[in-house]
């Protein structure tokens, strides 16, 4: 990654290999279409000075500003926040041959931002950056194919193409492809292939990868029922910011067979787990209540048995 000048001098020409990071719609894990934070940083630290004159650049068709300029107008970095902006400066760039841009309108003709929905257009954006290496559209490719959105739903399909992006390193892929392993859709049903890919997606921090190998854990996917290891991964999730880590967490507290129960510890994650989200397990919090006052008065009379 290029470093920022001084002055008014712009960024290096390498800034084209940026700018977008993987995406895909949620299977299981929920990802977000964001700029790599060193080429967002870079741009969010220009002056206004510097916008204006990528601007003049961009018009004169120097693609470094077009990048400066399909950011600027989706982040509202110095110009008004403006998706239909932002996506004809991707166009230029995507025509242009970026795969990154290609994989970017493919997300935006995806959501309707700056473009018409269309399910369609998203898919042929995505095929044209795939077949040139993208990994992050060839995992959004696979994720149209699994729900058969502007193409025919094809499992095969959906598997061939999250395998592809998983072997290049994008975590969601590698969760989804582990999914479909786990369910046997589109390949055979293997059990530690998916703890495999599971595993490599969550080394690389993604939170609902590392819940998904505590489930796979606690229930015997590759081996004996392990607890105490879905616990750990359940723990690395919630450290990941991962709402349904502190959920499971607390529930292996409270109904664990290998974990020794502890309503307290249980309480206390299942607050973290409402205030990342999970709002579903609210209604533990009165069992876990119910069990710390049981507790309590089962101490009280013990002691008081002691002391007669």
């Amino acid at each position: 990654m290029v470093t920022h000048g001084c002055g008014r001098r712009f960024f290096g020409s390498s800034i084209a290999a940026w700018i977008l990071a993987a995406w895909a719609l949620p299977l299981l894990a929920n990802s977000t279409a964001l700029a790599e934070e060193n080429g967002l940083s870079q741009i969010a630290h220009l002056t206004p000075e510097q916008v204006q004159e990528a601007q003049k650049k961009a018009n004169r068709g120097d693609r470094v500003s077009e990048a400066i300029l399909a950011i600027a107008y989706e982040r509202g970095i110095h110009v008004p926040k403006s998706d239909a902006e932002s996506a004809k400066w991707y166009r230029k760039l995507a025509e242009n041959g970026s795969s990154d841009a290609q994989n970017r309108m493919g997300i935006f003709y995806q959501q309707g931002s700056g473009v018409a929905q269309s399910y369609t257009q998203a898919a042929e954006w995505f095929q044209k950056a795939a077949s040139m290496g993208n990994e992050a559209a060839q995992s959004n490719l696979a994720t149209l194919y699994l729900h058969g959105w502007g193409v025919a739903q094809n499992f095969e399909q959906a598997a061939k193409w999250y395998e592809v992006a998983a072997r290049q390193g994008n975590p969601t892929a590698q969760n989804n492809l582990a999914y479909l392993y786990s369910q046997g859709q589109g390949v055979a049903v293997d059990k530690l292939q998916a703890v495999h890919w599971y595993r490599e997606s969550a080394k690389q921090g993604n939170g609902m990868a590392a819940v998904n190998l505590g489930l796979m854990y606690e229930e015997g996917a590759s081996g004996p029922p392990d607890e105490p290891e879905a616990l750990r991964w359940f723990a690395t999730a919630a450290d990941l910011g991962e709402g349904r880590g502190f959920s499971n967490e607390a529930r292996l507290y409270m109904f664990g067979k290998q974990i020794p129960h502890d309503f307290a510890r249980a309480y206390e994650l299942l607050r973290d787990a409402i205030a990342h989200g999970d709002e579903v397990v609210r209604p533990w919090l009165g069992k876990c209540q119910e069990q710390m006052a049981k507790s309590h008065r089962q101490q009280v009379e013990a002691k008081a048995v002691a002391t007669q």
